[in-house]
């Protein structure tokens, strides 16, 4: 009762199987920068033999990116009694891989050496990039999510604006402000092309407004974004305005603005106009693919108006025509009614005058 169990004593023959048996890395590095010793388990995770193991400095199987960081922990050793606790390296494999190692170490100055205990956790780092990958993927899937929805909502708005048959001049509006919702940070404008050489502002951001007032005419030609569109017919892009020539791409320069891209606005098979998007910042590869749905929008809307404009003109064609055959009819009437008024007449005095004339023969 009370007694200590008896201690079991240790040889130094069973503290070295322990060190062969161990499944996590143990090595013994002196301060020369060698490895003095190491336990199967860790030359079996470098895969070097042993005698190469013991004969290269320990840094040389170091991940070059990592070497500074182990040279500098290296320096602290030599400092006096310094523990560390979960220090992580790469390691160069003698097959070219690249592991991980976790490491707990303690200095012994006294003896010039730094025992150290370390373990593989190269599937731990692994699995932690997946789960964070995993985690940037969602946020990045949240965005996007996100951004759709906006967008959609945006299309969505300016088709009930079409639906109602709203005026062009509010519909070019309500298309721009829309256009600046779904790109955030970026300008819109919308042009009509009106001949083979110049185009004129339906609409325009605030932001651009005193350059590209609503109503101005631009003359076409050189490289810029409206002369792209015009001569291919097709959305486009520019990403540097340093080269850019043509009155309306040196405005653009002017403005500041380095990147644009634009989509055509395409009515029943021909080239109406132009819908542009400028920043001082290279837009995003899918800008004209996004873009081109108001493109599309506003295509049917302008249709619309034409067709309702076509209607009310023929309306009044079939009018003017009823009208004028109206009158026609009516004066056709008037003029048959006179010649047969006047042929009566004519009628009766011959017949009055032939019954004078036998009346002064009896």
């Amino acid at each position: 009762m009370g007694s200590e169990p008896p201690s079991v004593p240790q040889s130094q023959s069973e503290l070295e199987e322990f060190f062969d048996l161990a499944l996590d890395l143990m090595v013994i590095v002196g301060f020369d920068g060698y490895v003095k010793r190491v336990n199967p388990a860790y030359a079996r995770t470098l895969g070097y033999p042993l005698r190469e193991l013991l004969s290269r400095p320990f840094l040389e199987f170091v991940h070059p990116e990592d070497r500074p960081s182990v040279r500098d922990q290296f320096r602290e050793f030599g400092g006096g009694d310094n523990d560390v606790v979960g220090f992580e390296n790469r390691v160069i494999c003698r097959d070219g891989s690249v592991r991980w190692l976790q490491w707990n170490t303690r200095t012994m100055p006294e003896r010039g050496v730094i025992f150290g205990i370390g373990r593989d956790v190269t599937d731990r780092r692994r699995a932690d990039a997946e789960l964070r990958e995993a985690h940037r993927m969602v946020e990045a899937s949240r965005d996007e999510l996100a951004r759709l929805a906006e967008e959609q909502a945006a299309l969505r708005r300016v088709a009930t604006l079409v639906a109602h048959g709203t005026s062009p001049e509010e519909l070019f509006a309500a298309v721009v402000e829309e256009a600046e919702r779904v790109f955030p940070g970026q300008h819109a404008a919308m042009a009509r092309y009106e001949s083979g050489t110049t185009m004129t502002t339906v609409a325009i951001s605030e932001g651009l407004a005193d350059g590209f007032p609503v109503g101005s005419r631009w003359p076409l030609g050189g490289k810029n974004i409206s002369a792209v569109v015009f001569e291919t017919g097709r959305s486009g892009r520019i990403d540097s305005y340093h080269n850019v020539s043509g009155r309306v791409g040196v405005a653009i320069r002017e403005q500041g603005l380095s990147s644009t891209v634009a989509a055509p606005i395409v009515v029943q098979g021909r080239l109406w106009g132009v819908i542009a998007l400028a920043s001082t910042e290279p837009l995003s590869a899918d800008a004209e693919a996004r873009l081109a749905s108001f493109a599309e929008l506003v295509a049917t809307a302008i249709a619309n108006a034409e067709a309702q404009t076509e209607v009310a003109a023929s309306r009044a064609r079939i009018v003017a025509a009823t009208d004028e055959e109206r009158r026609r009819v009516t004066r056709d009437l008037h003029d048959g009614a006179q010649q047969r008024l006047v042929h009566t007449i004519i009628t009766l005095k011959l017949a009055q005058r032939a019954d004078h004339e036998q009346a002064r023969a009896l």
